[in-house]
């Protein structure tokens, strides 16, 4: 994601985000882990089984609640906290790739709990669990998650 995504200064100047702003500690994590874990394949991996447009309300696009899937396994939040931070943290917002002009809203709790007791279901939890932290440990990292603090990442000694 570019920061350009993110620029509306002609459209409505109070809601642009200097790139700066980014830089908080759960920014810098966020962005390490969008460049380290595998997203296109964990996309891939779970699409055949993600609900499809039809009949219902349209199913909320696959690769942010993905990726809010694994901010809330970071964070150990629930799935109203994971809501709450989608909506109103800039850092996951950017994460996700949502507007930061809010045109496009969090998923809701219950939806996010359907994805989430879906991956639980078909085993795809783990598998991405598992992944990830494979991912982390080859770089040398341990990651140590949160509960109301910010997920570690500490240097394993070689």
């Amino acid at each position: 994601m570019t920061d350009q995504a993110f620029e509306h200064e002609n459209e409505h100047p109070w809601r642009w985000v200097p790139a700066g702003a980014l830089k908080t500690r759960r920014a810098l994590f966020l962005g390490e882990m969008d460049r380290l874990l595998p997203w296109a394949r964990w996309v891939d991996l779970i699409e055949p089984h993600y609900p499809k447009r039809g009949n219902g309300r349209p199913p909320y696009p696959l690769a942010p609640m993905l990726r809010l899937y694994m901010v809330q396994q970071w964070w150990k939040l629930s799935d109203r906290a994971a809501q709450e931070w989608a909506t109103d943290s800039v850092a996951v917002r950017h994460f996700m790739g949502l507007p930061l002009t809010w045109d496009k809203g969090a998923p809701d709790e219950s939806t996010f709990a359907s994805f989430r007791r879906m991956l639980a279901r078909r085993g795809l939890a783990v598998e991405i669990a598992t992944e990830a932290a494979a991912a982390i440990d080859g770089q040398g990292w341990k990651l140590r998650p949160g509960e109301n603090t910010e997920p570690a990442i500490m240097a394993t000694a070689i």
